[in-house]
């Protein structure tokens, strides 16, 4: 079968990476070097080599019915706390790859990725007994249940949803950028690395417009 040699995978992937960064070496660099570091981070990468494996085997993509939005590209770090409205909360936070199929394959891929994320960690039945608690976490935050989650809000998850409730959006941009030379600058690391001329005029120009489209008081003051 096609899939059945791992090396398989990685050769599909980085023939679809190049064809991605053509013309921007330097990110090829920098996705190929960041998806090495585990299975999990090859996961994280390469969300189209998964549902091409679900299209070879689809014994592996079976489940409940029903169609509708998906994320696309659901794993455990595509979750994070930030500020909706006037509310801090815990939630999706990436959403490139929203598409719609079965709710199901955002299913799959987040409990793909929370086993290949504590691996090392977790014995088999540990695992299985947190995969659970993520699919009644998912499934009482998709369908807004009204049945409080088994253990309340993890210790973890109220630290960093008081830490931004306390933190100001202006403390925000502190933590994040720099002012150069009159402008506001994002600082450059292994998360946000110097992109190519060609792509910082599109970025500029996709942030005006995000901008524009901000209420006035927000495009005024960040604080």
């Amino acid at each position: 079968m096609l899939f059945d040699d791992p090396a398989i995978f990685a050769l599909r992937q980085i023939a679809l990476n190049r064809r991605q960064t053509r013309g921007h070496p330097s990110l090829l660099q920098h996705k190929t070097s960041r998806m090495l570091t585990s299975p999990f981070a090859f996961l994280r990468g390469s969300a189209p080599l998964f549902y091409q494996i679900l299209g070879s085997r689809p014994r592996l993509g079976q489940g409940p019915a029903g169609d509708g939005w998906i994320a696309g590209d659901l794993h455990l770090e595509n979750f994070g706390v930030f500020r909706s409205g006037e509310d801090v909360v815990f939630n999706l936070n990436d959403f490139d790859d929203t598409v719609i199929g079965p709710w199901r394959y955002d299913v799959l891929r987040l409990l793909t990725s929370l086993l290949l994320g504590s691996a090392a960690q977790l014995s088999g039945p540990a695992a299985l007994e947190v995969c659970n608690a993520l699919v009644e976490g998912h499934q009482a935050g998709i369908f807004r249940s009204s049945k409080s989650i088994s253990g309340g809000t993890p210790p973890l998850i109220q630290s960093l949803l008081a830490a931004v409730q306390a933190r100001s959006r202006r403390q925000l941009l502190r933590h994040r950028t720099l002012v150069s030379g009159g402008k506001r600058l994002l600082l450059n690391d292994v998360r946000h690395p110097k992109l190519p001329k060609p792509l910082r005029t599109a970025a500029a120009i996709a942030f005006k417009k995000y901008v524009s489209g901000l209420p006035a008081a927000l495009r005024s003051d960040p604080g």
